[in-house]
């Protein structure tokens, strides 16, 4: 029997790779489907899709939209990041693409287009201060029309636009709080006025409170916002479109074009429909300020773990270690990807390695073979798995590393047929001085050298350092659940 080795059915890279096995490997591409009902979009129908994967500088190609009978939404960009790793520059990050917005706003409809450009950067924790500092640049040019709203005083319904904008932030973390801290001002150009026909201003300050008495969670979430348009042109034809004008509604809306970092551009009113609250003649404000506070506790709860084994000493230290080994897999994947793996000079080194697991392999192989007379007819199957999947599979796969077709972690994993083998010979030796015992004990430490020569490349150091970072919320997460909070509420 045969089959595509790269068929959807084929599951060689699951048996192969150990980070795809474990489910924490990078996601190549995704596409998903999403429906819904919401009291402002009614039945809404969508999707989110995305490719990740290095190419020139960019990291991930993503597009996302939805549709309904009041509102139709679709977002398209590239992004990428870089880390210079300096004190007042520890990451970078950019993000390009193109925004469609057509939605209501009180008795009229906006409709719009535009490009953007954003560049972002975060320091590293600034010492004797505890917080560290955000901040960046961007740009946006495109179109906004307006549908059922009359021009007046300050207001363009109908124009195209360009802006310019800069954004700053601090951000401080304790044990049992954050505080976050952001402003960000934007100039407007829409050709009717002077060199910016108006400028606008956001502050956004939010703070997050949480203890759990005896697993009882207490959350105080608090938020103040405020936007100011400012200089607007109020001559004849001129002034802000409807949608850069202030609508308060059910719907957060983000001025930048970043889900981790949230700058609000319109009060938050959960009571009102979106945009459902506006100024006077439903043209929209020129300023707010704007108040959310969210306070819950919980009436009942359940400990995702019994007591019982929580009781067992040895039960959360074995929890500690599994992002580590997650970690250790997708840095493994990270490194994979790169496509200057195979030109590492550490890489290159290890690669005179292989010649000694063939010798060991071809000096053991008469042995092995000369086993198949002997072997217990309940052992027979397992002989022959042996045989076939890994004494008689490894050769295949040094000629695959050895060509250049696979990377050499194809024989250092701890899943590989290398693995597969020193196994197959521990499980038939007759003891420790056993030529199969002996043989396996030089493989394992041929594979070691493997891995000790990948672990100390530079590829592998970046594609750690980048693990890490993507890590980090999946290993607070589990920190959380299982050591500070360890409820289902």
């Amino acid at each position: 029997p045969s089959f595509w080795g790269y068929s959807q059915e084929s599951h060689a890279e699951q048996m192969t790779d150990g980070a795809r096995a474990a489910g924490v490997a990078p996601r190549r591409f995704w596409f998903t489907p999403t429906a819904g009902y919401s009291a402002s979009a009614n039945l809404f129908g969508g999707f989110s899709a995305g490719i990740d994967q290095p190419w020139r500088g960019l990291q991930t190609l993503s597009a996302s939209g939805s549709a309904s009978s009041q509102m139709r939404l679709l977002t398209v960009d590239a992004s990428g990041s870089f880390e210079p790793d300096r004190k007042l520059m520890k990451r970078a990050a950019y993000t390009f693409g193109f925004n469609y917005r057509d939605e209501p706003v009180s008795d009229a409809r906006v409709q719009g287009g535009h490009g953007f450009l954003e560049w972002k950067a975060a320091t590293d924790l600034l010492p004797h201060l505890g917080f560290s500092m955000r901040y960046g640049l961007g740009a946006e040019a495109g179109v906004s029309r307006a549908y059922g709203a009359i021009a007046g005083d300050g207001v363009a319904p109908n124009t195209s636009l360009g802006s310019l904008r800069g954004f700053t932030g601090v951000t401080r973390r304790w044990t049992q709080q954050s505080l976050s801290l952001s402003y960000a001002m934007e100039g407007e150009r829409t050709g009717r006025g002077g060199v910016f026909d108006f400028a606008r201003h956001f502050m956004d300050a939010s703070h997050s409170f949480s203890v759990a008495p005896d697993h009882y969670p207490i959350e105080v979430d608090s938020r103040f916002s405020l936007g100011q348009i400012t200089n607007l042109c109020r001559r004849s034809g001129c002034g802000a479109p409807l949608a850069e004008r202030f609508f308060a509604g059910n719907v957060a809306h983000n001025f930048l074009n970043d889900e981790t970092w949230m700058i609000r551009r319109a009060p938050l009113l959960r009571s009102f429909p979106l945009n459902g609250l506006s100024g006077g003649a439903g043209r929209g404000g020129e300023s707010f300020r704007a108040f959310n506070l969210t306070a819950a506790f919980a009436v009942r709860r359940k400990t995702l773990i019994p007591e019982d084994l929580l009781r067992e000493p040895t039960f959360l230290q074995r929890i500690d270690h599994l992002p580590d080994t997650a970690t250790e897999l997708l840095a493994g994947a990270y490194a994979n990807q790169d496509a200057e793996f195979d030109k590492d000079a550490g890489v290159v080194a290890a690669r005179s390695l292989l010649g000694g697991i063939r010798i060991e392999l071809n000096a053991i192989q008469p042995q092995w073979d000369a086993l198949a007379a002997s072997v217990n007819a309940d052992r027979k199957e397992d002989y022959d798995v042996c045989t076939d999947d890994a004494l008689g599979a490894l050769p295949l796969d040094l000629d695959d590393v050895d060509a250049g077709k696979k990377r050499i972690t194809l024989i250092s994993n701890a899943s590989g047929t290398l693995a597969k083998t020193m196994k197959c010979l521990r499980s038939f030796s007759k003891g420790l001085t056993d030529p199969l015992t002996v043989t396996a004990d030089r493989l394992e430490n041929v594979r070691a050298e493997i891995d000790k020569a990948v672990l100390r490349t530079d590829v592998y150091a970046r594609a750690k350092k980048q693990a890490v970072r993507d890590m980090a919320l999946g290993k607070s997460t589990i920190h959380t659940l299982f050591h500070e909070m360890n409820l289902l509420a």
